[in-house]
């Protein structure tokens, strides 16, 4: 092979390689390299023809697969090409990193994304040598652009506020309350905010539910921490400024009075600068203690506080059990001003030596929600610490109390025994006398007692149903079937809920558990689907009686008798809020006749009335009813049995110990016997599926109301046009005869046979 030839060869292999490795090279000039022949004896160099050097070469673009384009004409490179001059004019084109418009006759370029990056990099590294009194302006204006971009897309139509304004309530506070809709104060609040704003005395509040109480005691507390925020903000403010940054930052105007409390860096390591004023402690930062006997009543009392406090940078944090402390202890290491929680996890924070709790003997108000229930004796034994740390405190008469309940001043009848009559106080002084000891509120704090002597709302309508305990559930399913809406159902054990979830889920009712034994996070689910759900079903035990605003409940059910008058009052008090109207049916056993006559003897009444229905149709519900319960009863009885048999198979295999068999059920049968028994579950379900699709109600009869010819004729009927109204079915009680049981029934029509 000739010279020339080899060297043509080299030419289009280097060619090749430019091209792939993505250079485009001009004006190259290749010379050859002397090289000692001696040092190329060795046979590793067996193959070996030459070596070349580029020379005052010129590169002109980049391919797609290589970087970014240079010109060089010192630095050598082992790769050259030639391209004609019509594709290497298309390929810089194409390629080029800064693209070039026009628009309207003028031209701009567009900065390539490396460009962007490197611009973006230079602005971070500059803004780490910030000052910290750079820091604070720059949050400062952070905060209120994000504010503007909030709230600037909200519409707040035009509402007369008059009524809030001499109160003296600040702007931001009355904006948000514009908001919400709250344009005229309630009872409640007209008597105690004026006195909490002007005299700052301890507050005793008793009224109905659903009259505003959480309001209330928030807008004065809110208020009187937005006036300590602004003192408090200035002084950090002046501490955490040196001299030459005041007079470099003088055009810099600082708002503190919507900004409130000024987020300040503490990690300075030179003080000596400061100037001489009065030391900001962390203990000034934990201003107010609200305590709820319930999780849910503290989250929905947070809730509220933030929907109000909108407009302001006051941190409220919520330290409630079931959730985890890791998270909790994070929110309250930024010093919330507001801290809501439960008696139970703030003790277990407090002797843990958590953050920000270890001051709270420094609060400078005090909230105890449903006060009556919490301070009883027997109940909440953490709480009984917590006050005597803030009873104990040298700022306790400088502290503010606020107590509210809607049965603080009711008193309840306990059992005619001589052991129990020491238990219960019989006069309301008394009790309150008692209250006012136990939390520490001063002497001339103002009471302000707005309940009705029955108890309830005054627009609550409360009727029963007199029944067996059996019967129960068929008139509890006959409610549902007939009065379609959001309902909450009430009873005494979470025994008694567990198995009416089971029996309600079979017949398709689709009801929610709420009970104490349920984690956190699912019974807040559960009240978020309930109050999504318009024809929501929600089985609930006490746990969710005090205090809970759900919206639009039209139907409380008390499946079993309350203990307590107190417990009535709080669960009726679930509907017929905010001025609405509401229907509380109670389901009585003859069992539970002697509570019954209790609880209407302390609430004022002689009795109430019956809630009408329809005999005739009951029957067809209670062979539902009757089917379910077997099938319920099955089921929970295999699944018993197989969960305690799992239980020792598992911790046996743990254990690494021979089972004895004798431990466990053997009444499942085998394998093939199980099988069976599941296709016969199966079957079981398929029939009911099918008789639960069946109309009870006679379909195409229907009236506006039960009640619209003067007295009860029909009751609705299922898959009519009209909505079924129990509350206009409950009014027309007056003219309905006392409806006999079924049993009783029964015995009637033998009789009449006879």
């Amino acid at each position: 092979m000739s010279a020339s030839t080899k060297f043509n060869m080299r030419k289009k292999v280097k060619v090749k390689q430019a091209e792939n490795s993505g250079y485009i090279i001009e004006k190259g000039q290749w010379k050859p390299v002397d090289l000692d022949t001696n040092l190329l004896s060795d046979g590793d160099f067996d193959g070996f023809m030459g070596l070349e050097v580029l020379t005052d070469y010129e590169i002109t673009g980049v391919s797609e697969s290589g970087l970014a384009s240079s010109k060089s004409k010192s630095e050598p490179i082992s790769q050259t090409t030639k391209l004609t001059k019509k594709k290497k004019a298309k390929q810089t084109k194409k390629r080029t990193n800064d693209v070039t418009k026009k628009d309207n006759g003028e031209s701009y370029t567009l900065p390539s994304k490396r460009a962007k990056l490197d611009l973006k990099q230079t602005k971070e590294k500059k803004t780490l040598k910030k000052t910290p009194k750079q820091k604070i302006i720059e949050e400062i204006r952070r905060r209120q652009g994000k504010k503007k971009r909030e709230h600037k897309v909200q519409n707040i139509p035009e509402v007369d506020m008059s009524a809030w304004q001499e109160m003296q309530l600040p702007d931001v506070l009355l904006k948000a309350l514009k908001e919400q809709g709250f344009t005229t104060p309630t009872p409640i609040q007209n008597e105690t905010i004026p006195t909490a704003m002007n005299n700052k005395s301890d507050i005793i509040g008793a009224a109905e539910t659903g009259s505003g109480k959480t309001l209330a005691f928030s807008l004065p507390i809110l208020s009187h921490i937005l006036h300590l925020k602004k003192s408090i903000s200035e002084i950090k403010i002046t501490a955490n400024t040196k001299p030459e940054d005041m007079q470099e930052e003088e055009d810099v105007a600082i708002d503190t009075e919507d900004v409130g409390l000024v987020k300040v860096d503490d990690d300075i390591e030179n003080e000596d600068w400061m100037p001489k004023i009065k030391k900001i402690n962390e203990d000034e930062t934990f201003m107010c203690l609200m305590l709820t006997p319930t999780r849910e009543l503290a989250v929905q009392v947070a809730k509220h506080l933030q929907n109000v406090s909108k407009y302001t940078d006051i941190k409220i944090a919520v330290v409630v059990g079931g959730m985890a402390p890791e998270k909790q202890l994070r929110i309250l290491k930024k010093r919330p001003e507001i801290v809501v929680a439960t008696p139970g996890r703030l003790w277990e924070l407090y002797e843990s030596g958590a953050p920000h709790v270890k001051h709270m003997s420094q609060t400078r108000f005090l909230v105890i929600d449903e006060a009556d229930r919490m301070v009883e004796k027997g109940h909440y034994a953490e709480l009984t610490n917590i006050l005597d740390i803030l009873n104990g405190s040298s700022i306790r008469n400088k502290r503010q109390s606020f107590v509210f309940s809607a049965t603080l001043s009711l008193i309840h009848l306990g059992p005619n025994r001589k052991k129990f009559l020491n238990r219960y106080k019989s006069d309301k002084k008394e009790k309150l006398d008692s209250l006012m000891e136990k939390i520490g509120v001063r002497s001339d704090a103002k009471l302000c007692d707005l309940t009705r002597k029955q108890g309830t709302a005054e627009r609550l309508i409360e009727t029963k149903i007199v029944c067996d305990v059996d019967e129960k559930d068929i008139y509890l399913y006959y409610f549902l079937l007939q009065y379609p809406g959001r309902t909450l159902i009430f009873s005494n054990s979470i025994d008694c809920i567990r198995r009416l979830v089971s029996v309600f889920t079979l017949l398709q009712c689709c009801p929610l558990p709420l009970h104490s034994s349920m984690h956190q996070r699912q019974r807040l689910k559960n009240l978020e689907r309930f109050a999504a759900n318009p024809k929501g079903v929600l089985l609930a035990t006490d746990v969710a009686a005090r205090g809970l605003d759900i919206p639009n409940v039209q139907h409380v059910i008390h499946y079993q008798v309350p203990r307590t008058s107190e417990s009535y009052v709080h669960r009726s008090g679930r509907t017929a809020r905010a001025n609405k109207e509401g229907l509380s049916l109670m389901l009585v056993s003859p069992v539970e006749v002697s509570s019954f006559k209790r609880v209407c003897k302390t609430l004022n009444r002689e009795d109430l009335p019956l809630f009408p229905t329809e005999i005739r149709y009951l029957r067809e519900v209670k062979g539902r009813v009757d089917a379910v319960r077997d099938l319920e009863t099955i089921e929970h009885r295999l699944a018993k049995k197989r969960h305690h048999n799992d239980w020792f198979i598992k911790a046996a295999k743990e254990m690494d110990v021979q089972l004895d068999e004798d431990l466990l059920h053997n009444d499942l049968g085998d394998a093939h016997q199980q099988k069976h028994q599941s296709v016969e579950m199966k079957r079981k379900k398929k029939e009911l599926t099918a008789m639960l699709k069946a109309p009870i109600f006679p379909r195409g009869s229907s009236q506006l109301y039960l009640t619209s010819g003067g007295h009860l004729s029909i009751p609705f009927m299922q898959g009519s046009t009209e909505s079924n109204d129990a509350l206009q079915t409950a009014k027309g009680k007056q003219s309905i005869q006392e409806p006999v049981t079924l049993n009783k029934r029964t015995r009637k029509r033998k009789y009449k046979r006879k």
